[in-house]
């Protein structure tokens, strides 16, 4: 689906063992992604790649300069970032898809080159989700909150550390 995303929600549902995964675009619900804890930790590992090749991190020297950088760019996208909207309740009738993998395509050659998380689902096809730098660390901090909240103890990198605990963001 190629509808700009709005708000995306993430809770852990103790019952099935997975995070769920909210999206909905500016005309309703899209879907929900159930996943598990094998793919949240490949999320995260993808989603610190993203926020590492960010432009503003990649063209500093050192690594403590990039380091530096990409600390600042975490702070200034999650201040940005709405925390505050609750989900809808429709977004609760979504279609269910079980996420199988998550991949990232870069997205060369087309306009902005932006990265995409790809995610395939066991009812067969895809749902992708375009990525800017600051999308993809207020999606790092919701899906690490989530699964902090689960008790999964699962290593987060180092680019998605830190930020207080949230579920959604508009």
């Amino acid at each position: 689906m190629s509808e700009s995303l709005e708000q995306f929600f993430v809770r852990y549902a103790p019952d099935e063992d997975r995070l769920a995964l909210y999206l909905s675009s500016v005309s309703g619900p899209r879907c929900q992604l159930w996943i598990t804890r094998r793919l949240a930790g490949s999320l995260l590992d993808l989603l610190d790649t993203v926020v590492r090749q960010d432009s503003q991190v990649v063209r500093q020297a050192s690594d403590s300069a990039r380091d530096a950088v990409l600390e600042f760019r975490r702070q200034q996208a999650l201040e940005q970032a709405n925390f505050s909207r609750q989900l809808p309740e429709a977004s609760h009738s979504a279609p269910a898809l079980f996420a199988t993998g998550v991949s990232m395509q870069t997205g060369e050659g087309e306009a902005g080159g932006r990265p995409r998380l790809v995610f395939d689902v066991r009812q067969g096809g895809q749902v992708t989700l375009g990525l800017n730098p600051d999308l993809a660390h207020a999606v790092a901090k919701v899906v690490a909150d989530a699964v902090r909240a689960a008790q999964w103890n699962l290593e987060r990198p180092a680019g998605v550390e830190g930020a207080p605990p949230s579920s959604v963001v508009n």
